[in-house]
């Protein structure tokens, strides 16, 4: 043992010290020995260093050997204790190791003293070492629970039952939560209801290795919609998967830039497209003037007056698409994750398009009929392709060819261009024209925000950006290819839609027959022309109708006519009382009360809320008289 020891010794007897010392150095334990002989000096001596080894006579003037141990284990307990003596029984000896020493040896039998010595320092090199990892364990823990605790993103864990295994502290600042609340429940408690196809669908994918960020709502404790961001990897134990780990991290402030930005965007794509709009509204009031003034010189001709009235709802059809596809666009919020078909969405952009394009600019389509579904916003893929088609216009200045096409591409392919493409197959949109091009620098730098090369006065720079953006979030893809004076092609590529079972269609059919039986509605219109044709339609069905001009006038009514009243179907944009109000006060003296809610626009927050307080039906103005009566049918037939 070629290190040097440092031992207290604790004998009052010189030869027998000396002798105890000679003993170790031949066996080569060197040692630097510290004799004392009295309770105060080996107290002394244990505050004022440290030392390898204590070895103590048990037997001494004014002070005994269990004291000394004692007195070692309050102040030195890791250092090893032997006892060297030569009156020491064997009962004593017993006792001393149940009180802590590590091992003892007779005076007359020094020859155990070396192996005792040996055995004695290796237990505590291999306690050190065992708490030195044990230190260095805890601090390891200590450190990964600080930082666990104190991340942004919450660290989660599910079995394959879809159930919290493991959640972070930090869940408390997403979702209210403690962590203790969240173990053991479904994920399916947490997500927003129209986003959890989607989660689920995501999750199905990162079970079997499609991996991928993917960004959702949740719904917090005190009801509150948030946006998160999730990534996540299965688990793996001895090969098979057992669940499913990741991070979640809070994404509500930038998503709603990024709506103040998509609604900027949508403002200047409208604006562009104002003169054509303007353009074909003008048209359509044209039409139905001309043949208003024709019907009243055609009193006579009763095929005549028909084909007019035939082309007076045609163009009133057409000009109720063009607002609706409006409203569409313009609307805010309310994000809506669902099965959509890409080419009906195509089909309605080149309406529009057709509607207030130039007519130098030709527009085509080549559509894949057997296009499969995906799991997107409707509204947001529409302005994809909106912002994508304006500024093919405005690369084509003397006019051109525009295309749209739709196709399907498989994953494993697609991965040679996005090696993060993890769905087995893409749907695919190309937007392609035949206009200037762009050259390499300006290819490089289209999808940063307000980058730009039209004038000032003709663009803000966001479109692109915004098309980069909702692409991301519905985990697709976007590629471009142009050259100077070649035209552009966009590509975008959306994950194919997980196949599940049908859900079967219940809509209630739309039909002039919807009759009444002699129920009374009260009705609640502040535009008097509308409402005296939709009560002709309703009390030529065999309904008898009230009418109220606004919500006050309203309230006042339904009160007088409580027990005649089935039904209520009223504008949400009232004077005096708001429709929102109104539904809320009538429900309020009769619960069970059916109420029908139209409107021509409505916030989707306010919609949604109407509804969830007890309104049993929208009505989406303008709407056609046998649409009305079919609703008005189904909600009085509905059971309460």
């Amino acid at each position: 043992m070629s290190k040097e020891l440092s031992i207290l010794h604790l004998e009052d007897n010189v030869n027998d010290a000396e002798l105890i010392h000679a003993t170790l150095e031949q066996a080569n334990i060197h040692a630097r020995f510290d004799r004392v002989q009295t309770r105060s000096d080996f107290i002394e001596a244990l505050q004022r260093r440290d030392f390898d080894l204590v070895i103590s006579d048990f037997s001494l003037p004014s002070f005994d050997g269990k004291k000394a141990l004692e007195l070692a284990k309050e102040l030195r307990p890791e250092v090893p204790f032997i006892f060297v003596s030569g009156t020491i029984g064997e009962d004593r000896a017993v006792e001393s190791l149940l009180l802590g020493a590590t091992d003892y040896v007779l005076k007359g039998r020094l020859t155990r003293l070396v192996p005792a010595v040996k055995r004695a320092l290796q237990e505590s090199n291999d306690s050190k070492e065992r708490k030195r990892a044990e230190d260095e364990l805890r601090i390891s823990e200590e450190r990964f629970r600080n930082f666990v605790e104190n991340i942004n993103e919450v660290i989660f864990a599910i079995d394959l039952n879809r159930r919290f295994t493991y959640v972070s502290p930090v869940v408390r600042e997403i979702l209210g939560y403690e962590s203790a609340e969240v173990l053991g429940k479904p994920v399916s408690d947490y997500i927003f209801k129209e986003d959890l196809p989607f989660v689920l669908q995501r999750l199905e994918g990162v079970a079997k290795g499609i991996l991928g960020p993917q960004e959702y709502r949740v719904v917090d404790k005190a009801g509150k919609t948030r946006w998160v961001r999730s990534s996540s990897r299965p688990v793996l134990v001895e090969g098979k998967v057992v669940g499913v780990q990741g991070v979640i991290a809070e994404v509500t402030e930038r998503k709603s830039l990024e709506e103040q930005i998509r609604q900027a965007q949508k403002l200047e794509s409208l604006g562009t497209l104002a003169g054509g709009i303007a353009h074909d509204f003008n048209n359509i009031l044209g039409i139905v003037m001309g043949h208003v003034s024709l019907l009243d010189r055609l009193k006579g001709d009763p095929e005549k007056s028909q084909a007019s009235i035939d082309a007076i709802d045609q163009a009133l059809r057409r000009g109720t698409g063009l607002v609706r596809q409006l409203l569409t666009f313009a609307r805010k919020g309310d994000v809506v994750l669902e099965s959509i078909q890409v080419n009906d969405i195509v089909k309605e952009i080149h309406k529009l398009l057709l509607q207030t394009f130039p007519k130098t600019v030709e527009i085509v389509m080549q559509l894949r009929p057997d296009l499969p579904r995906i799991l997107a916003d409707g509204t947001q893929i529409h302005q994809v392709l909106l912002n994508l088609c304006v500024n093919a216009r405005d690369a084509m200045p003397a006019g051109g060819r525009l295309r749209i096409a739709t196709a399907v591409i498989d994953g494993i392919e697609l991965r040679m261009q996005f090696p993060r493409a993890s769905a087995a197959a893409h749907v695919v949109i190309e937007v392609k024209d035949s206009g200037t091009g762009m050259d390499e620098a300006t290819r490089a730098r289209i999808f940063e925000p307000f980058f730009t090369t039209k004038d000032a006065d003709k663009g803000t720079g966001l479109g692109l950006a915004v098309v980069f953006g909702i692409v991301q979030t519905h985990n697709g893809h976007i590629s471009v290819d142009s050259a100077i004076g070649d035209g552009t092609i966009f590509r975008i590529y959306f994950p194919v839609e997980t196949p599940r079972p049908a859900n079967v269609d219940h809509r209630t059919e739309v039909s002039e027959g919807s009759g009444g039986g002699g129920e009374t509605i009260l009705f609640v219109e502040d535009e008097p022309m509308l409402y005296e044709i939709s009560r002709m339609a309703l009390t030529g069905n065999g309904y008898t109708v009230l009418y109220a001009k606004d919500g006050l006038e309203a309230i006042d009514v339904y009160r007088r006519h409580y027990s005649d009243i089935r039904l209520v179907l009223t504008d949400m944009d009232l004077p005096k009382l708001s429709g929102e109000d109104l539904v809320k006060k009538l429900l309020a003296i009769n619960p069970s009360l059916k109420i029908i809610i139209a409107s021509g626009y409505l916030e989707p927050e306010v919609k949604s809320r109407v509804l969830q307080s007890g309104a049993k039906a929208f009505l989406a103005k303008p709407y056609a008289h046998a649409e009305m009566l079919a609703k008005v049918r189904s909600a009085l037939d509905e059971k309460t």
